[in-house]
């Protein structure tokens, strides 16, 4: 009878140990993901920006100050502007975040 060599027996559970210890950390981070595709996001779209304003003579530090600001901003008013007509305008739609 064939016996499974200790070696291969040790690969295989850590193997197992390491697709488990994937899965959780996958779990745990998914929560995240929306976050972390919005930063990336931003960033795809800032990009150009920041490398304009800093070619304009810019500070590196004032120019990410101002994009980061400015995008803050218009977050906050687009999102402000669709809560005020979804309920106080009676449109059908639902301002949750």
């Amino acid at each position: 009878m064939n016996r499974l060599k200790p070696s291969l027996v040790r690969q295989i559970f850590v193997l197992f140990v390491i697709a488990f210890l994937g899965f959780l950390i996958f779990k745990e981070i998914v929560p995240f993901l929306s976050g972390i595709l919005g930063a990336i996001t931003l960033y795809v779209i800032l990009k150009k920006w920041m490398s304009n304003l800093v070619a304009r003579g810019w500070k590196k530090t004032w120019a990410a100050v101002l994009l980061m600001v400015a995008s803050f901003i218009g977050i906050l008013v687009l999102s402000s502007t669709y809560c005020y007509y979804a309920f106080f305008q009676n449109w059908t739609g639902h301002c949750q975040f």
